[in-house]
């Protein structure tokens, strides 16, 4: 049966309108024969795309509010137009379109092409914008920048500059609306001034004053230290017999044929380099050694003339082309270099250099040769944001052997590995494949694999400790570190930078999100940077930072860009580490005062980025997740109450694993565990981009699936209420149960910024007066207002907003308007006979809140009385001597010591090495810290005289509850008990814990003698807010209590027959 041809997909208008058959062809048959224009309907295509695509832009669309069913969505010149109502989502359209041809996309900073749905990589992404599709460094928007003359300048995809350059103009113009005046910026080549106008002609006119053998030796030295151990600038034997013939001739100095010698070109060369690095610059723009490089340039014969001496030729240019790439001229360094590359590549270096013609010496000597070139081409291009000039595979040349010495060979094979990683990051990452999808995450995954094998090489030939600051460090180990450092970020630098656009977009940082591995992957770049600044460190400590060459301030660098906008995106990712920031100025300084004027020109940029960062600061709302859902607001402050260990060290979301979650970065990364990330990666969702986006569709309180499902499955299993008539009536539940009371935490987001963009003038460490404060004492008020007699108001000082929050980072003194707020909620507390928690937050937050709650404690915690607790985390190595000091100062000073123990909740974001190593570790802490404050046993007092002090055991724990009210009983059967603790859990989690603990308590009466009574009250710990105000609260608690939906009926059973228990009780009493 033969069936009629389909029409082509392309048809031409004029065969449509002539209802003819079209050849698909262009010019089509038809107008070719008549000599006509042949016009294709782009419009009329035919496209495949895949369901995920079009579901996607079903969802941007109901996302971004285009319900107009008639609204077309385009995504980009190419690809269809699709209006909503014309396709039936939930039907198979794939006979109503067909196949195109692969186009190019013209949207901005789309570099795509469709592909058919045969291409598996065209079918991983579907859950985000096209434009998210392309690594965001390759754009074409933000190709060029210009010079204070109008002349453009490229920035180059992988450039440490361009990167920058880009991160300045970025914040500039977001902060100030304006790009970064031109005339202040640091450009190619401006830097310094050679004086030179680039003629040879006037040779005879220069007067150099050539050195003394004894000095020109000394130089000569100085490079082989700083150059000597990483490239080969020249053969050691013939240039040193060259140049003792040189200077055992007595007119060899003033010669008329040294000129000539291409030997003497390359000693002069050598030499201004050897005054490069021993020379303290002037602060004036004519660089050390300038006078010599430019009679040696003046002397270098043309390009056609060096065929003589290729080897030499290609040893000159490399010299060259390193000086000048020392004074940021990298154009002409790349230039320079590409001759040297192009004639390596005529003679041959490149392949397996065996030939009868060559001795083994210039065998050997070629390949040194060879490798100089190739390494500093991969750094170069790099730095220029160029693709290289040969691919791997075109090169076969051996290593040399260097005449058996061990360890040079093998920091030159490591230093070759590292190269051709770079390589392939930049031909991958950095091509114009570098998508984020498949082919991108591949590429990732490949740059890491390869950092991987040689990772465990060079930490064990080459080793460094960068924890210790007394240890010596080799410099030819602290330049294969740094590469390889430097590799990591530039392989991840994309994706922070992806981070850093949609940071921009936003008024606060966000958490990243763990999907696909992608929190372990910028943990590693940021990791990277951090080490990379403390390696430097430890070189500028022993006088070993290169204040010339530009590998270590090209580390330095980068490294700070990394920090600084890791900062500004999510500032948990550098785990308490604020030393990167005044290391990196001392670092700068150091190479300023030796004469480095590019250092000077980067310091500049780098202040200028940092007061912008803070200006955006200051413009910048308090959110929830103001520094990390983990340090937010009060509606947070539920975590310290003891999420369960096990769960909060293992128990990761099902849907964000993490492969390094217990990865220490201070202790480096093994070849293993970058294996494991790159194979944890997974950009099939790229809702990571969006900052943990999947919760984002349904957090609007008008939302009717929230309303039906969320609310009542899950809010009201966790959550107080939304208003005050809600609340109470939830404590009075809670209440009826037998629970003493409840612990309540103000939840409520408040924003408070300028909607416009505009920006205050004030620091958020120096407001004179801050709403955000006003706010936080305000909701703090109401929430006293609910509350009944005994009852406790739970708070975090991060709550009061970023002012207060940075002035804890700084470890500074608690703001007047602060002191102010806490003598209001205190007095009314006093009045209403409740009291105050001060929740524990993250480590390099934690000093500032513990010297702030003691000095509120000394104030407030008088006369046997105890209206403040301060929060102990059991987990941290440090808990047992700071209950310890905290007691014995209140004993001295005649406060009382209140205290919330919980084991901890922050083990996923605080100080590694801080924290018991086991969970065992853990509860031995807990229980000991609870069995010696009941008994009267903590070591340093006498335990006749036990200081009077309050507990409250906030716990989930069944073992470690029952080993306390065991030994509760049996002490105050005894009358040994010192302290009659309280108890708390967090509402929804281990409700039936709640329920022993009362019945516990009614066993208690039963036994205990009249005269020996106590009572332990038990309190549910509950916050309160809108449910889209309570959504990270919720998140997290489902992430902490995986097992609640299942537990939820027991739970609820539980508290039920509980009731029914109290009810019966309280009916037959008053029968």
């Amino acid at each position: 049966m033969v069936f009629e041809e389909e029409l082509p997909m392309r048809t031409v208008l004029m065969d449509i309108h002539q209802k003819v058959k079209c050849s698909g062809t262009e010019p089509c048959d038809h107008c070719t024969k008549r000599s006509l224009p042949c016009y294709f309907d782009e419009k009329q295509q035919r496209v495949t795309v895949t369901k995920g695509f079009l579901t996607d832009l079903e969802r941007q669309a109901r996302l971004s509010g285009l319900t107009a069913p008639t609204q077309p969505i385009v995504a980009g010149e190419g690809q269809p137009e699709i209006i909503p109502d014309a396709i039936d989502l939930g039907q198979d359209n794939s006979q109503a379109i067909q196949d195109v041809p692969n186009t190019p996309a013209s949207q901005p900073g789309l570099d795509d092409d469709i592909s058919s749905e045969t291409d598996p990589d065209s079918q991983a992404v579907s859950t985000v914008d096209n434009h998210l599709l392309t690594n965001p460094l390759i754009s074409a928007e933000t190709t060029h920048t210009a010079y204070p003359s109008g002349r453009p300048s490229y920035l180059g995809s992988s450039s440490n500059w361009s990167f920058g350059r880009r991160i300045l103009t970025m914040i500039h113009e977001r902060v100030f609306g304006t790009l970064p005046p031109a005339a202040s910026l640091q450009f190619d080549g401006s830097t310094y001034d050679l004086g030179w106008d680039g003629r040879r002609s006037n040779v005879e006119g220069d007067n150099v004053v050539l050195p003394t053998a004894d000095f020109a030796l000394f130089l000569i030295n100085a490079v082989k230290f700083h150059c000597g151990q990483l490239f080969h600038l020249f053969d050691e034997e013939y240039f040193m017999r060259k140049f003792s013939t040189f200077h055992e001739t007595s007119d060899g100095a003033s010669s008329g044929n040294r000129d000539r010698d291409l030997w003497y070109v390359h000693y002069v060369l050598i030499i201004a380099l050897g005054k490069a690095f021993i020379v303290r610059a002037s602060k004036d723009s004519r660089p050390p050694g300038a006078d010599m490089f430019v009679h040696a340039m003046k002397l270098l014969p043309d390009i056609t003339y060096l065929c003589t001496d290729p080897i030499q030729s290609i040893e000159i240019f490399c010299c060259a082309a390193l000086y000048l790439q020392c004074l940021d001229m990298r154009n002409a360094a790349y230039n320079l270099l590409g001759q040297a590359m192009r004639t390596s590549v005529v003679e041959g270096l490149h392949a397996d250099f065996v030939s009868q013609h060559h001795s083994q010496a210039t065998l050997e000597r070629g390949r040194e040769v060879w490798w100089t070139v190739y390494v500093l081409d991969c750094h170069m291009s790099s730095l220029m944001g160029s693709p290289l000039a040969l691919h791997e595979q075109d090169i076969t040349a051996r290593l040399p052997a260097f005449g058996g010495a061990t360890q040079k060979s093998l920091a030159l094979a490591i230093h070759v590995k590292l190269a051709k990683i770079t390589a392939s990051i930049l031909q991958t990452v950095y091509s114009k494949e570098g998508r984020m999808d498949n082919r991108f995450v591949a590429s990732i995954k490949t740059g890491l694999k390869n950092l991987a094998a040689v990772n465990d090489e060079r930490m064990r030939s080459f080793p460094i400790n960068p924890k210790s600051s007394e240890s010596s460090i080799s410099r030819l180990a602290a330049y294969l570190h740094l590469f390889h450092h430097t590799c990591i970020i530039l392989t991840t630098r994309p994706l922070l930078f992806a981070f850093w656009q949609r940071r921009l977009e936003r008024d606060a940082p966000r958490r990243v999100s763990s999907v696909g591995g992608v929190r372990s992957l910028l943990r590693v770049c940021v990791a990277s940077a951090q080490n990379s600044v403390k390696i430097l460190a430890m070189l500028q400590s022993q006088g070993l930072l290169e204040s010339f060459i530009p590998f270590d301030l090209e580390s330095t660098w980068s490294s700070a860009l990394v920090c600084l906008i890791t900062a500004a995106v999510d500032p948990t990712l550098l785990r308490g580490d604020t030393s990167w920031l005044p290391i990196t100025h001392s670092l700068l300084d150091e190479m300023i005062t030796r004469g480095n004027l590019v250092a000077s020109y980067r310091k500049v940029e780098l202040k200028r980025m940092e007061s912008c960062l803070t200006q955006l600061t200051s413009a910048s709302s308090r959110s929830i997740q103001a520094l990390d859902p983990l340090i937010s607001p009060a509606m947070e402050s539920n975590q310290e109450l003891d999420a369960n260990m096990t769960q909060a060290e293992s128990a990761p979301s099902q849907t964000s694993f993490e492969p390094l979650r217990e990865w220490n970065s201070e202790d480096g990364l093994s070849g293993e565990q970058l294996t494991a990330l790159a194979d944890s990666l997974n950009f099939d969702d790229l809702g990571w981009l969006t900052f943990d986006a999947p919760f984002d569709p349904i957090v609007d309180d008008k939302n009717p699936l929230l309303r039906a499902v969320v609310k009542p499955l899950i809010y009201n299993h966790f959550c107080a209420g939304t208003n005050e008539t809600e609340i109470k009536q939830r404590v009075s539940t809670i209440r009826d149960l037998g629970f003493s009371g409840v612990i309540l935490a103000y939840g409520k987001e408040i924003q408070i910024y300028d909607r416009n963009g505009s920006n205050t003038e004030t620091s958020p460490l120096v407001r004179e007066h801050d709403e955000e404060i006003d706010l936080w004492k305000k909701g703090n008020l109401e929430t006293l207002a609910m509350l009944q007699d005994q009852d406790f108001l739970a708070m975090k000082l991060t709550g009061a907003g970023m002012s207060v929050t940075n002035t804890l980072l700084h470890d500074g003194e608690p703001p007047a308007q602060l002191c102010e707020a806490m003598d209001a909620i205190c007095e009314l507390a006093a009045e209403r006979n409740c009291r105050i928690i001060v929740d524990a937050e993250q480590q390099f937050l934690q000093r500032a809140i513990d010297r702030w709650t003691i000095d509120w404690m000394r104030k407030y915690n008088r006369n046997g009385k105890a209206l403040i607790y301060q929060t102990l985390q059991a987990y941290l190595k440090e808990s047992r001597p700071k209950l310890q000091h905290q007691l014995s100062l209140s004993q001295k000073e005649g406060w009382t010591l209140a205290i919330k123990l919980v084991r901890g909740a922050y083990i996923s974001n605080d100080i590694r090495e801080r924290i018991h190593d086991t969970k065992e570790d853990t509860d031995k802490s807990y229980n000991s810290i609870v069995e010696d404050v009941l008994r009267g046993t903590l070591p340093g007092f006498d335990k006749a005289n036990f200081p009077k002090m309050e507990l409250f055991i906030a716990g989930h724990n069944q073992i470690s509850v029952d080993k306390a009210t065991a030994l509760i009983e049996s002490l105050a059967n005894s009358g040994k008990l010192k302290t009659v603790p309280e108890f708390g859990q967090l509402q929804g989690m281990a409700d039936e814990l709640g329920c022993k603990l009362l019945h516990r308590n009614d066993e208690l009466r039963n036994t205990l003698p009249a005269d020996r009574h106590i009572e332990p009250r038990v309190y549910k710990y509950m916050t309160w807010g809108t449910v889209q105000e309570c959504m990270e609260y919720l998140v997290r608690r489902a992430v902490e209590n995986r097992g609640a939906a299942d537990r939820m009926k027991e739970d609820m059973s539980t508290m039920g027959k509980e009731l029914r228990a109290r009810l019966v009780n309280a009916f037959t009493r008053r029968s």
